[in-house]
């Protein structure tokens, strides 16, 4: 790769009207020289539009098509980089940002790479900010026991999306680790960006979180419909890495919970988080299920008239 490769950053959004400005002005401070920003709209019903059009240092895309996935595909149809780097318009990276995850890729070993995601939080955070931030976005373990990284910070070198193609749009979630877990079935390696650092918001209460586990598991029910393999086994050691309360994280963070809110957190994790992904997951394999048996009776009708045609009856 060359010291300076040209990275397209991509960005996803709806509604971003007042999530936007603070993620522009940290794109815009990247120290990283050599860089395009594109922007999509996915049919945003607020000022989103008129704000980034105002902006002459981003390339602003439209696309109609639901879902970010499909968002980020329309992006990469036109992205020049070398690198395409992914983030979401809630999270502000870091000014080192681009130039640590280009890093990360600079030699032969690796071709995505997982940024490191820290927490903001409320200055009183609430219990769904604590249950937030110790089961989820966890880059380091996705990337060490998953394999895959969350497009919240997400470095890709373009010949990936060459060879395996671009993100399922058919997923309403689990799409960036559906994409990772192909590219390493096609032999490309990820790695752990620690120093390519952007801040995400926790979820700021029960409902919102409810909200984020139910659509992750209705993307893993999706998976499972395709009869895709899973990111991990459920019952696996790798699973318990990616799906425990990792109550660490808040101390590193700088929140210390008493034995209490641990409990707390723990029991909640269980009535709300694992309840809401495991009927989440039930929905998306039985919504996929049933989509696919029409397309085949569908697909099966046409062959028999094909084959009546053909035989002149």
């Amino acid at each position: 790769m060359d010291s300076l490769p040209l990275v397209s950053v991509i960005v996803p959004v709806y509604n971003g009207e007042y999530s936007l400005p603070t993620l522009l002005a940290a794109l815009q401070a990247q120290t990283y020289p050599n860089l395009e920003i594109l922007i999509v709209d996915n049919n945003s019903t607020d000022g989103t539009a008129a704000l980034l059009q105002a902006q002459a240092s981003v390339r602003y895309l439209r696309e109609e098509r639901p879902g970010s996935y499909a968002a980020r595909n329309a992006a990469l149809q036109v992205a020049q980089g070398e690198v395409l780097a992914f983030t979401d318009d809630d999270c502000v990276p870091e000014p080192n940002w681009v130039f640590e995850g280009v890093q990360s890729l600079s030699s032969d070993e690796f071709q995505l790479a997982g940024g490191a995601i820290q927490f903001r939080f409320s200055e009183q955070p609430r219990l769904a900010e604590w249950l937030d931030s110790c089961q989820f976005l966890n880059q380091a373990e996705y990337v060490n026991w998953g394999r895959f990284a969350v497009t919240a910070n997400l470095f890709v070198h373009r010949r990936v999306f060459e060879q395996i193609g671009p993100f399922s749009e058919t997923l309403i979630s689990s799409g960036d680790s559906e994409f990772c877990r192909r590219a390493h079935a096609h032999g490309f390696q990820i790695t752990y960006a620690e120093k390519a650092l952007i801040s995400h918001p926790t979820r700021k209460n029960l409902k919102a979180l409810f909200r984020k586990s139910w659509r992750i598991g209705y993307g893993n029910g999706q998976l499972s419909a395709q009869n895709q393999e899973k990111v991990v086994n459920y019952l696996s050691w790798e699973a318990y890495q990616l799906k425990r309360l990792n109550f660490q994280r808040l101390s590193d963070m700088g929140i210390q919970l008493n034995f209490q809110q641990k409990l707390l957190s723990t029991a909640m994790n269980y009535g709300v988080v694992t309840l809401a992904r495991n009927f989440g997951s039930l929905a998306g394999y039985l919504t996929t299920h049933r989509v696919q048996s029409v397309k085949s009776q569908a697909n099966a009708a046409n062959s028999e008239v094909a084959v009546d045609s053909a035989s002149g009856r």
